[in-house]
């Protein structure tokens, strides 16, 4: 009667056959991989689980957002006042010619509304959760408060600074708005949505 040799199909003594690269049965996962459930290193969702949701605008966020837009309306009808105010007939009345002051109200007309995109351009990335554009909205708010002191408007022609009649409710409006719409942004809700939406990029990474 012939023996079976070691290693074939039904010998006891046959060893278990692992494919190289592979964990035995009930083996921890190899080094640098996570356990199922256990999020990566720095963040993220856990492995096999449903990303975060997207955190919803707080009304705090809401509130801020909506005062900075109301702050643009009032920026474009500031300059309406001012383009029609007697700044420039007192330019004229002294040594500038028509010419001089024509073009520094049209540059100011060109900054000004440079300047009014980027404005709304950041709240609208503020609203979207963007942490950094809070910050500048809040360095914008803060200028635009040490600026609304200011009683009356004023434009600089070659150097000559000329001031308009009127203008002071519209700067004191603007001061109350950037006051409320800083202490808004800086709120528990809204420092909690900034942080919620920086975890779910965060997470977004590890997809």
């Amino acid at each position: 009667m012939s023996t079976p040799s070691y290693g074939q199909p039904g010998d006891s003594g046959q060893q278990p056959q692992v494919q190289y690269g592979q964990p035995y049965p009930g083996a921890a996962p190899q080094y640098g991989q996570p356990y199922p459930g256990q999020p990566y290193p720095g963040g993220g969702y856990p492995v096999g689980g449903p990303p975060p949701a997207k955190p919803a605008i707080p009304g705090t966020v809401q509130g801020a957002f909506a005062l900075y837009v109301v702050s643009a309306v009032l920026s474009i009808i500031s300059a309406i006042v001012v383009m029609n105010s007697d700044i420039w007939d007192l330019a004229r009345a002294d040594r500038f010619t028509s010419g001089v002051v024509t073009a520094a109200a049209t540059i100011g007309l060109i900054i000004g509304i440079g300047f009014l995109a980027v404005y709304v351009f950041f709240a609208f990335m503020m609203r979207a959760g963007r942490n950094w554009a809070r910050i500048v909205l809040t360095v914008f708010s803060g200028l635009a408060i040490v600026s609304g002191f200011s009683t009356r408007a004023s434009v600089t022609v070659n150097g000559q600074t000329y001031s308009a009649t009127g203008g002071q409710l519209i700067n004191w409006i603007s001061v109350g708005i950037a006051v409320v719409a800083i202490v808004l942004m800086y709120l528990k809700p809204s420092s909690e949505y900034f942080t919620a939406f920086k975890a779910f990029k965060q997470a977004q990474m590890w997809r």
